[in-house]
């Protein structure tokens, strides 16, 4: 067993989530009664099958990229009171990590992608103050590239948009999600291909006309990377019995 204190103070200086301007609580946003922590959960989102499993797998930690508060938060409605009701009765505590983790160069998704494609000459992307992405360089054809994205991502939520007109060692930016509102900053960096999770009809008619390919592998898929590498990080850290990702694919 590991203190939940211990835990979230440890997150908490890894991911500093007090130095980002969030529409995600980053940090824990629910405490229950238990202080100690046997077996730790991560999962992209905060839903109703995700607290099944981590109540039957007795998960006292559940790390989610996206998290269940807001810093609007609205009106709480039955799904919310239900999935309250569940994390209070199952003492499950809920810590979030956003756009800490995104920005972070060993557990960020896009990061980790990058390590993965063994990009060539690796930088933040856009830049080094706002560092949710990476981007580099592909060597070898882009058909290569894209069967390791295949490889690494699988084909379930894939969608290719073929705007450029390069086929061997293209310029590469990886932003996990939603990234299309960074495509003019891969034009201004002479980005070739752009890889991210899910489509938005405005960046693709921008990309359209600055000829960058667009690969699209699901907003889901390209944000369950880091929580591998945090899940593998924590087991090494902490003495848990038990660490693993929790998945309810939604994806398009």
């Amino acid at each position: 067993m590991a203190d939940l204190e211990a835990i979230t103070e440890y997150l908490d200086s890894v991911f500093k989530p007090y130095l980002f301007d969030d529409i995600v609580l980053n940090g824990l946003q629910i405490k229950c009664a238990n202080k100690q922590v046997k077996n730790v959960g991560l999962s992209v989102d905060v839903t109703g099958d995700i607290l099944a499993k981590a109540g039957q797998k007795e998960v006292g930690l559940l790390i989610s990229h996206h998290g269940l508060l807001t810093r609007e938060l609205g009106r709480f409605d039955l799904v919310m009171s239900k999935r309250l009701n569940y994390i209070f009765t199952n003492n499950i505590n809920i810590y979030a990590c956003h756009l800490p983790m995104d920005a972070h160069f060993e557990f960020g998704h896009s990061h980790v992608l990058a390590k993965m494609l063994e990009l060539a000459d690796p930088k933040p992307f856009p830049n080094e103050n706002i560092p949710y992405g990476c981007y580099g360089r592909w060597l070898g054809t882009a058909k290569e590239l894209e069967n390791k994205l295949d490889e690494i991502l699988g084909t379930r939520a894939k969608k290719v948009f073929r705007f450029s007109k390069i086929v061997r060692n293209p310029k590469v930016a990886i932003v996990s999600g939603s990234g299309t509102a960074f495509l003019n900053d891969a034009f201004s960096l002479g980005i070739n291909f752009f890889i991210t999770g899910e489509p938005r009809y405005s960046g693709l008619v921008y990309a359209k006309d600055a000829q960058i390919s667009v690969f699209c592998y699901g907003h889901y898929q390209t944000e369950t990377l880091g929580l591998y590498e945090l899940a593998n990080h924590l087991k090494s850290k902490f003495d848990l019995n038990r660490v693993e990702v929790l998945h309810s694919f939604i994806d398009f």
